[in-house]
């Protein structure tokens, strides 16, 4: 038949010096995907003049071109030339497949053997060859972007899009979105960052508005990015305290919490490692941070967290707290006025229990759900204030549960003593997954409880984990 005549002549087809089963010129016709040729190609072991002319290597789990540079070629800091021989296969630096086929050039390869001509026999340069199928679709695939200028609203919608997105759009992702789209890989989506992608979207027949979403995302990197766990630290380079991935991830996460590092917080700062006062996050000031960190010996990760700020200032310059334990006032960052310490101090401030509540709508529902939350009148700004930097950061995601804050009662296990729930000046958030403890050796504190502790905190709260009960925040101490 002839639908099976072509078949039958394929073999006798020259093999250019090829081995059986193996055709030297078919790389060359082939126009499938790179993970097809890939596997065709892992299907066939090089010969050895393969390997002396370039070995190849298996991508595995947890590999990247620093890793592979270090251990293949003996010095990480090779992995730009890595990448140049592999670009055809490996178009993006910071998306390396598992399972990717790499060429390890010879020049570069410390275990290649010594002499020979660069003359290779027909299979060696099929094995050697980084996949020219591959190369056209790659360069197709990423033509120079001109941006766009979105009309006004367009942008401000864009711009409310990331705000409210913003805990998806975490550094790691800004800049592999960037470097997709050709402009400046600063991890900050900005408005340049959105006319590039709006810019990308028309040369690809998409919807224009300069959205990186679900959608986008798919045609970009054939899948949505915005869930992949963030890079590895590399190590740093010599002389260096933080790696550049280090540097980024700390700016990152600076960024995410901006309602805590204010301008004011960020200049005295700056004014205190001797940088150039401007009120902004950026490189200089993390490298600043992770070299005061190594010189007086403390954790080095670039971050000026409470460790770091109470070792530098003697107090956590946030909140103006000098420190949290328990029966110790502390200083209310908000209103500048000394949260109660004890019971007398709390009659004092708040009254008696049940006196001085309103309802308050403010975003302490499920997901930053706007609910009702009644609460003692002088401290329903602040409470309201909390949420409202959490949700502006992105994080009200971390709220899975409002269990409560004014509530008519003792304290558990007690008959004669008020709970702080009796004056309204007490929330529990999150309850199921942070559950109050006898002990504080057994109490368990969720992720996303961690992530919300300073909100509370910058306001004037203090957190109920201290005395066992994670889910709980209350506007006083001693008590």
């Amino acid at each position: 038949m002839p639908q099976q005549a072509q078949p039958q002549q394929q073999p006798q087809q020259p093999r250019s010096g090829a081995p059986s089963g193996q055709n030297a010129t078919a790389p060359q016709g082939s126009t499938g995907p790179a993970g097809s040729y890939a596997a065709g190609a892992a299907a066939v072991a090089p010969s050895p003049q393969a390997r002396e002319a370039g070995r190849r290597i298996r991508v595995e789990r947890g590999d990247s071109l620093w890793t592979i540079s270090g251990r293949e070629l003996g010095d990480p800091r090779l992995w730009p030339k890595l990448w140049a021989a592999n670009r055809a296969v490996v178009p993006n630096k910071n998306a390396l497949a598992v399972g990717t086929s790499l060429v390890i050039p010879r020049e570069l390869d410390g275990r290649a053997a010594p002499g020979g001509s660069g003359e290779t026999s027909g299979d060696a340069e099929a094995a050697t060859t980084p996949a020219p199928p591959v190369a056209a679709p790659a360069e197709a695939a990423a033509p120079v972007v001109a941006p766009i200028a979105l009309r006004g609203d367009a942008l401000a919608a864009a711009i409310r899009y990331y705000e409210r997105n913003g805990s998806l759009y975490r550094n790691h992702v800004v800049r592999r979105i960037q470097e997709a789209v050709g402009c400046k890989q600063d991890g900050v989506l900005g408005g340049d960052t959105i006319r590039h992608v709006a810019g990308w979207q028309r040369s690809r027949g998409l919807g224009v508005d300069g959205i990186a979403g679900p959608g986008t995302l798919g045609a970009m990197f054939g899948r949505d990015i915005r869930r992949d766990p963030p890079p590895r630290v590399a190590p740093p380079a010599d002389g260096a305290i933080l790696s550049e991935q280090g540097v980024w991830s700390a700016a990152d996460w600076l960024r995410r919490h901006r309602s805590q590092y204010t301008p004011s917080v960020l200049r005295q700062l700056e004014g205190h490692l001797g940088k150039p006062v401007d009120g902004t996050v950026d490189a200089e000031l993390v490298r600043a941070v992770g070299a005061w960190q190594k010189a007086h010996g403390l954790e080095v990760d670039g971050i000026p967290g409470p460790l770091t700020l109470r070792a530098m200032f003697g107090r956590d310059i946030r909140t103006g707290q000098p420190g949290a334990s328990p029966g110790v006032p502390a200083q209310d960052a908000a209103g500048g006025t000394d949260r109660p310490n004890g019971l007398a101090q709390i009659r004092r401030v708040f009254g008696e229990p049940g006196t001085g509540i309103v309802s308050r709508a403010m975003r302490a529902g499920p997901g930053g759900a706007i609910v009702n939350v009644p609460c003692h009148g002088k401290i329903a700004d602040k409470l309201a204030a909390v949420f409202e930097d959490v949700h502006r950061d992105g994080l009200s995601e971390h709220i899975r549960t409002y269990d409560g804050c004014y509530v008519y009662r003792r304290k558990r296990g007690t008959t004669g003593s008020w709970s702080t729930h009796a004056w309204g000046i007490a929330i529990d958030v999150n309850a199921a997954w942070n559950p109050m403890v006898k002990k504080r050796a057994n109490m368990k504190v969720s992720d996303g409880q961690n992530l919300l502790i300073p909100y509370f905190e910058r306001h004037g709260f203090y957190w109920g984990g201290h005395f066992g009960d994670p889910m709980h925040f209350q506007y006083c101490t001693g008590y």
